[in-house]
């Protein structure tokens, strides 16, 4: 009876460890603002703040300031942390949410006053899909010196979302040695509001921390206007 019991015992044990692993493994949700809830992986840290980008060198290694002079908007920010054994990674998230008029204007190459009214009625409302190919050719032509597009922004869908993703990368001499950052680009419409990330970081970091960020924001729950937010 005793040896029946032990075994009963063992089978619900190890029963529950792939449950228990599976909640760790499961990592931590997080509300990214106007974007969902997205799981950040046990093993990232991602909190709001700035992070110094070397591609940014000319802007004291301000990403924000260098992109606010290619275009006015105001992001919000988030710094990346990966530990992975005894390595650390370090990348750096730029979240900006654009209504339908300020995204016509940035695809276009305008400046414009931004909380202007959006003329949705008048002019319609933007869609992605049908600036893909213009927002191509202007990373082509219109990148700073230095930059390059390495990956043309495409469509992907992943849990009947859709995003558009694409990847610049620019190279530089530091300290004798080649370095390379990455800008991986995601963004997708949700109504005539277009959500737009940049997940950056080494290129040598990019499998480490840039993909499985990608990946936790494609991974997103979206929060419907009426839904209560409860983490």
């Amino acid at each position: 009876m005793k040896i029946k019991t032990c075994l009963i015992i063992t089978l619900t044990v190890m029963a529950m460890v792939p449950t228990a692993m599976a909640e760790k493994d499961r990592g931590n949700q997080m509300v990214l603002p106007d974007w969902g809830i997205i799981t950040v992986p046990d093993n990232i840290y991602m909190d709001a703040g700035k992070q110094p980008v070397v591609t940014a060198q000319k802007y004291n290694n301000d990403m924000d300031r260098m992109l606010e002079a290619i275009y006015p908007a105001a992001p919000r920010t988030y710094q990346l942390i990966k530990k992975e054994g005894a390595s650390f990674y370090y990348g750096y998230l730029l979240q900006y949410t654009l209504g339908s008029w300020d995204f016509k204007q940035l695809v276009n190459g305008k400046t414009v006053k931004f909380n202007r009214p959006d003329y949705l009625q008048e002019q319609g409302a933007a869609d992605i899909s049908t600036y893909a190919a213009h927002v191509n050719n202007r990373l082509r032509t219109s990148l700073p010196s230095g930059f390059n597009l390495i990956q043309p922004i495409q469509l992907v869908k992943v849990s009947g979302n859709t995003f558009y993703e694409g990847i610049i990368g620019r190279t530089m001499v530091i300290n004798a040695a080649a370095f390379q950052e990455m800008m991986h680009i995601i963004a997708w419409q949700r109504g005539g509001v277009v959500e737009i990330a940049i997940v950056m970081g080494n290129a040598d970091d990019e499998e480490s921390l840039i993909r499985p960020v990608m990946a936790m924001l494609e991974d997103v729950k979206v929060i419907k206007q009426t839904e209560r937010i409860d983490i």
